[in-house]
């Protein structure tokens, strides 16, 4: 997951203003029949305004996609170099360190004694 306050990416950035533009768009459709039907705006509008609808949705819908895969990747990308960074390096076991683990491990686990130690009772 993304750290909170990590500002967002390019292409989530550029799906505001093409969404933007999406509802401006609409608007401007249900605002047109109410004014000049003379006007350059209108005639484009009423010519052009399924095809621009449609290429804008588009475009807005095509930028979200992009915009999570590309963030997905980055996340697993990241995520990938973090447990790297953090598994052990792969370094030969050291014979006394294995005799330290050992007696640690016989230290906190009560029903393994040590063999310097004799059993109670004997």
């Amino acid at each position: 997951m993304r750290r909170q306050g990590t500002p967002p990416g390019l292409l989530f950035r550029l799906i505001i203003p093409a969404t933007a533009v999406f509802i401006i768009t609409i608007f401007a459709l249900l605002a047109a029949p109410f004014g000049d039907q003379d006007a350059p705006l209108w005639k484009f509008l009423d010519r052009q305004g399924d095809r621009l609808l449609v290429a804008e949705f588009l475009v807005v819908i095509l930028l979200t996609l992009f915009a999570i895969v590309w963030d997905r990747r980055q996340i697993l990308r990241q995520a990938s170099m973090a447990q790297q960074h953090d598994s052990p390096s792969e370094t030969p076991a050291d014979p006394e360190n294995q005799d330290a683990d050992a007696a640690d491990v016989s230290l906190t686990d009560p029903n393994t004694r040590s063999p310097e130690i004799p059993p109670e009772g004997s």
